[in-house]
């Protein structure tokens, strides 16, 4: 979580800066007030306009400063090596300074490597904003790759295990105490389970593979917290706590609050600022969709309190869980025992367990090859829904880079997106571990040479009796 953002005027600059999450901060690194918006309020003949009219003005308004900023961006930089050169990127992108260290951007999203980096700004300077939203019940947003949910998979929402390094040292109790409390709102209202192993604490880290994630101390970067999504492998899923999450001073803003937020994160949501319209104008990206209802909860822990700039009396910097927060974790991974909850406001929900268990299958294939540029396809494999599919691949190389695609009821196709998981790492190891979709009864999986590669694929799944 970045707290130092600013969101100031709708000039160019600015508009990039909601975009990838630039931070505007006065000489002493403190926040300065947001200037106000010149006639956002009003039309053209001066009438006072109506909170639903001034969201769906500052929305066009963002839109078409984001059409402008991206053919000056074009006009700039002809090629993504000039930008990665240019002063602009340094001002955009916190590079973390220790082993495995991500990319940051939006203020504690993370990107692993230069290889999604590349494509994050590829793609978000072709993008448009989506259309306004109103103010309103809203329960949250759920990142999506390929048009396809990032989330637990059913029996790994139950299993969320981790451990707080004891580099921490005299702030380790802190710590595991703010992780207590963090995990249990989430786990209050939704059916999920965070296991904390402190037999783990002593050697707490990516190389850890006793535990999902795992929770370690950092000092001096562009953040106070930040954690990772679902998709991520082993080596990328940790949350790290800025040494300035301990040094708060007086007010709403807690730890715990903190951990609350990032804990979003880890099951899949995304920032709640990011939908253009409402008294939220941090423009993100649109790699999500909602999961029930059409508003913007302004005080939902997923908002950055600073970017609800219309409302200052709606912001909150205690992060809780509001009504509508409940409600949409439990739309995406059930609600917890004895949480009341109506699934008919829920626009997708998670496909049931399958009634009668079907017949473990594993398909394995050894030494494949893939040149530069082909697709190989695997399948159609008969599944289950409800089931679980994993698919992994290996491969001894480091230097070569086969990508993993998978998706249900046809082929993956690279160039638009369509596939249900894909890792995108750099190097041969990736795997995918995907619920079956309630509609879906056939798998595939695609195999595409970033470079020239040779590795081993491991399909399991249930088929039928």
């Amino acid at each position: 979580m970045k707290i130092n953002t600013i969101i100031s005027s709708l000039s160019a600059v600015t508009v990039i800066s909601l975009l990838i999450g630039l931070c505007a901060c006065n000489g002493s690194g403190k926040t300065t007030k947001p200037d106000s918006v010149p006639g956002v309020n009003t039309d053209a003949t001066g009438k006072i306009l109506s909170d639903e009219e001034a969201a769906t003005k500052a929305s066009l308004e963002i839109a078409k400063s984001v059409e402008q900023e991206q053919e000056a961006f074009k006009a700039k930089y002809k090629t993504y090596e000039e930008f990665e050169k240019s002063e602009d990127f340094n001002k955009i992108v916190h590079k973390e300074n220790f082993p495995n260290g991500k990319y940051i951007v939006n203020g504690d999203t993370p990107i692993a490597d230069k290889k999604h980096l590349r494509e994050y700004f590829e793609k978000i300077f072709a993008m448009k904003p989506k259309p306004p939203v109103k103010e309103g019940a809203q329960e949250l947003i759920l990142f999506r790759v390929g048009g396809v949910d990032v989330k637990w998979s059913r029996l790994d929402k139950k299993a969320l295990s981790y451990c707080v390094s004891t580099a921490f040292g005299s702030q380790h109790q802190q710590v595991v105490d703010a992780m207590a409390q963090a995990t249990k709102a989430w786990e209050a209202v939704a059916d999920v389970g965070f296991i904390y192993l402190p037999s783990e604490d002593a050697n707490c880290n990516t190389g850890n593979s006793k535990v999902l994630f795992d929770v370690n101390p950092v000092s001096g970067q562009n953040y106070l917290a930040r954690a990772f999504f679902p998709n991520e492998s082993r080596i990328g899923r940790n949350v790290m706590i800025d040494q300035s999450s301990f040094d708060l001073g007086p007010g709403k803003l807690t730890l715990t609050g903190i951990l609350r937020h990032e804990l979003g994160h880890v099951l899949g949501f995304r920032h709640e600022h990011t939908r253009p319209g409402g008294a939220a104008s941090c423009f993100e990206d649109n790699d999500w969709r909602t999961v029930a209802g059409n508003g913007i909860d302004l005080l939902s822990v997923m908002m950055y309190p600073q970017c609800n700039k219309d409302k200052q009396g709606q912001q909150d910097w205690s992060l809780r869980l509001t009504e509508t927060d409940k409600q949409g974790v439990a739309c995406v991974y059930g609600p917890s025992a004895g949480y009341p909850f109506d699934k008919t406001i829920c626009i997708d929900p998670p496909a049931p367990a399958p009634v009668n268990k079907g017949i473990p299958t594993t398909n394995s294939f050894t030494n494949q090859k893939v040149k530069l540029g082909q697709d190989r396809v695997y399948g159609p494999y008969p599944v289950i829904p409800g089931s679980i599919l994993t698919v992994d691949m290996t491969g001894k190389k480091s230097s070569e880079d086969p990508d993993l695609y998978v998706a249900f009821g046809s082929q993956p196709v690279v160039a638009s997106g369509k596939f249900a998981c894909r890792p995108f790492l750099t190097g041969p190891n990736e795997s995918c571990k995907l619920d079956v979709p309630a509609n879906k009864q056939d798998a595939y999986v695609l195999v595409n040479g970033s470079t020239s590669a040779t590795y081993n694929l491991k399909v399991q799944r249930e088929r039928s009796q």
